[in-house]
Formats: C-alpha cells, structure tokens, sequence
C-alpha cells in the first residue's frame, strides 16, 4: 500500500504542484482548499503525513492541528506547517512531530523530506509504512492546454508511450511544474489569442529560463491557426493537426526524431 499524505492550502496553485510532486514519488495524494475539510479527511483517511498551511477558511492551520491531536492515531503524525508568516512556531506546542516551512519553498527539497519522514515515523499501532516507490526512472512529459478533452487524449497517449505525463491548463502553474519535473518534452497549445492561453510568454520564459536546451518545447495548434503560429514560433516546433487522431500521429512522429 502506498504512502499517503494529506495536503492542506488555500492556494490551489501551491496543492497542484506538491500533488503533482508527491504522486511522481509513489504517494497516494489527499488534497483539502480550507481547514475544516482538512480536518476531516485527516480524520477519515488517516494519512501517514500531513502538509498543512496555517492561514485557510474555516480553521486555521493550528486549530487544524489542535485537533488532531485529540484523536489517537493523527495525534502521531509527522505535520508540516507552510506559511509566509513568521515566528508561526508561537502558535504550537513544542514538538518534534512538527517540521515549519517558510513560504516560498524549494518544492523538492520539502518533498525530500516529506519522503524521510514517512521512512522514519514511529507511531504505536499503526499500519506498516512501505517506503514510497518513485518514477524517478520514466521520462517526463508535460501538456499545457486549455481544452480538456484533447489534453486527456494527449495525456493517455504519453503514458501508454511510458512517460510520466504532468498536465496544466494556466501558464505560470505549467512553467513552475518545468522547473519542477524537468520533463524531455513541453507540448503548449497556441491558441486565438493571448487571453484564452498565452503560448508566446511561455516560450519566451523558457528560452531563459533553467532548462533552456534541456526540455524539447513544441507548439501544437489546429491547421487553421498554422499561419499565425508560424508569425511568432520556428516552424520546426509547430504541431498542426484537423482532429485529434492526427495531433497524435504527429507527435508520434516527434518522438520518433
């Protein structure tokens, strides 16, 4: 059975990217947006570790943890608490259970630890913990989109491929998840306009971001926009497809380079 972690925030950009991080290490990933759900499902589900943010509707991230210390199995439990405030270790007790994160965080070096100390908790009757299985060993695939239903496709195809597939359908969250996953390719859809999905600042960012040269960035858009893409991206990197069947022959054929 896998490891699972509760991941508690208001901030759905912040539960996206450590989901998605936690899930490549072999988690089972619970998610919560305020404190009240947060208490319930570190109730109900009875997580093995618990990310937990201070300030969220309904109970605050200490009130959270009051909580369950009451209860005998979640009062054993590894917490990390994530906050931009500081001196947040007034607001609890001493305890060695507690681990406090500043805001912002370096995502990997915060999974790293969530890691060890699933691989280290000692708690009196509790299930044994199998140590995470990672995917350290699949390549990464990464789709930004903003049409659902051609993203899934793009998804299952790339994992039927063998790749660990990252999707996103906002342009900041997608270029923190690059940072974060390094994947071999970037497919970003180009789109009408810039409001609907801003493919051009994408590219931009990555020329000079910290994986310039290492991940392969491709444009994909429908036939009729080709033209228009052509204006702001080398045509090498263009993708163009009529349906969906014919986007995926095609990246098939990008892979296959």
């Amino acid at each position: 059975m896998a490891p699972k972690v509760l991941v508690a925030d208001d901030e759905p950009g912040i539960v996206s990217l450590l989901e998605t991080l936690l899930q490549m290490k072999g988690f089972d990933v619970i998610t919560a947006f305020n404190g009240t759900e947060a208490l319930d499902k570190a109730l109900r589900e009875k997580p093995d570790v618990i990310l937990l943010d201070i300030v969220m509707p309904g109970l605050a991230g200490y009130q959270v943890f009051e909580k369950i210390q009451e209860d005998l199995y979640t009062k054993h439990l590894p917490v990390f608490i994530m906050s931009a405030r500081k001196n947040m270790a007034d607001l609890f007790p001493p305890s060695d259970r507690i681990t406090f994160v500043s805001k912002p965080f370096d995502s990997n070096t915060l999974i790293d630890k969530v890691v060890q100390s699933v691989a280290h908790k000692k708690a009196p009757e509790q299930r044994p913990v199998i140590p995470p299985k990672t995917t350290v060993d699949l390549e990464q695939a990464l789709v930004l989109g903003s049409r659902d239903f051609l993203v899934a496709k793009m998804k299952e195809f790339f994992t039927g491929k063998g790749y660990q597939v990252t999707t996103s359908s906002n342009e900041d969250d997608a270029l923190q998840k690059c940072g974060a996953t390094a994947p071999k390719y970037f497919f970003c859809e180009f789109r009408e306009v810039p409001d609907l999905l801003d493919a051009e600042m994408v590219y931009q960012k990555m020329k000079h971001g910290p994986n310039v040269g290492k991940v392969r960035f491709y444009i994909y858009c429908r036939q009729d926009l080709l033209s228009r893409a052509e204006l702001a991206f080398p045509s090498h990197m263009i993708v163009s497809y009529v349906e969906s069947k014919d986007l995926l022959e095609k990246i098939e054929k990008v892979l296959a380079n």
